[in-house]
């Protein structure tokens, strides 16, 4: 069995990632962190100001990438699973993941931003829904913000 869990640097994704790591060891399934980098859209740019090559410069961004994602969630948390960073739209590359590695859950966070979203769900998490090839699990606000009841 193997869960994804989709993250954001620097947006309470660690709450997210815990909770799909408790999830992962109950069930003994393969835990993977995606990180859907819209900044290597970029990369065309910073390679002509650089005057490097595409190459050089997305896979130091990915390198960078990388080291962001393992210190915002912690070495234990990435420890033993796989980080995956893709590239696209966000909700799109995430069902795009879970299709290739033939994903039985996705866990994705929701962030609460005024009493209205409390409502609705946010734009992307709304879009996973639709697209996503398996069961999706929605860590709620609370937890991001260490109250969860």
């Amino acid at each position: 069995m193997t869960i994804i869990v989709a993250i954001r640097i620097g947006e309470g994704s660690r709450a997210a990632a815990e909770a799909a790591g408790r999830l992962a060891q109950q069930l003994g399934a393969d835990l993977r962190v995606l990180y859907v980098a819209r900044e290597l859209e970029a990369v065309p740019e910073l390679a002509a100001a650089a005057r490097q090559s595409h190459e050089e410069v997305r896979s130091r961004m990915i390198e960078e990438i990388r080291a962001r994602c393992r210190e915002e969630m912690g070495e234990d948390l990435v420890a033993g699973t796989r980080l995956i960073v893709a590239e696209g739209n966000v909700a799109q590359a995430i069902s795009r993941v879970a299709r290739e590695l033939a994903a039985e859950l996705i866990v994705v966070g929701m962030k609460g931003r005024s009493a209205l979203s409390r409502f609705v769900l946010g734009d992307t998490t709304s879009a996973v829904l639709e697209s996503a090839p398996c069961p999706v699990v929605v860590i709620p606000p609370a937890l991001f913000e260490g109250r969860a009841e």
